[in-house]
């Protein structure tokens, strides 16, 4: 990527910035949110589950940084919607949405795929963007322009076998992005996809970290993709997702900012 003009591209100031957070109590959505709490972001954290996102808020804490735990479930889109109520209602802005919460489900054939496994993975992956979208868009606009940065994957044009569900999700969930991106510029809005690519978390089969990477012997033979690819920390995809956070309203919008070694 190349500045535009006098646009300089790591210029923007989190400090004192309020980041929604979906899928905050492990993985790539803990390591964010500790990484925007460490840049003096207020935070508020929702996950289905309760015990892990007030963990993440502990830990945040244990650093003097400043984060809420708010149980809400994305397929819900009056859970989204009070998600963002409770952001602003504690805090008074929201200035960056981070829809996180994802799910991979097993590999399985087209033909042996059940319905059930196919609605969950929708409604999780790509209805509960939209909600999150949806739900978001007037507070930021309230703010004055903000960020919306959804967390994809290469699955979305690779298509690997038996990942019809997730692929489809994530297909749909690029082409949201982008028209969202196209409606929301006039008000500074920026609308753009991080794709981690394989990440050494839960959802990939992960137990053993390295603390510098993950030794692909670690990874279940399921989920080590093509040759070579790359599995990374959780904390390297939030050092991406704090460069797109820096980027200014009027910046790069509908982007793909991948971490993948092949897509």
């Amino acid at each position: 990527m190349e500045s535009s003009g006098n646009m300089d591209l790591t210029a923007g100031k989190l400090h004192g910035q309020v980041a929604v957070i979906t899928g905050g109590g492990r993985g790539i959505g803990r390591a964010i949110a500790i990484a925007f709490a460490r840049e003096g972001m207020r935070v508020v954290c929702s996950g289905r589950n309760l015990v892990e996102i007030e963990r993440t808020v502990s830990e945040i804490a244990q650093e003097s940084g400043e984060s809420i735990p708010v149980r809400a479930d994305v397929t819900s889109q009056a859970n989204m919607e009070m998600l963002m109520e409770v952001a602003v209602q504690r805090y008074g802005q929201l200035d960056i949405a981070l829809l996180n919460a994802g799910t991979l489900p097993k590999r399985t054939p087209v033909q042996e795929l059940p319905a059930q496994v196919w609605k969950e993975c929708i409604d999780t992956n790509l209805t509960g963007a939209f909600f999150g979208m949806r739900a978001a868009i007037p507070h930021l606009r309230r703010s004055g322009g903000g960020k919306i940065l959804c967390i994809g994957s290469g699955a979305a044009t690779s298509a690997p076998q038996g990942s019809a569900a997730y692929a489809a999700s994530k297909a749909g969930l690029t082409a949201l992005i982008r028209s969202a991106a196209r409606e929301l510029r006039a008000f500074e809005i920026a609308v753009n996809e991080l794709q981690p690519g394989p990440t050494a978390t839960a959802m990939h089969g992960v137990i053993v970290r390295d603390v510098h990477d993950v030794d692909i012997a670690n990874v279940p033979i399921e989920r080590r993709g093509s040759p070579g690819e790359w599995f990374k920390l959780p904390a390297t995809v939030a050092s991406l997702a704090l460069f797109i956070a820096r980027l200014p309203n009027n910046g790069p919008t509908g982007q793909i900012f991948s971490l993948n070694s092949f897509h």
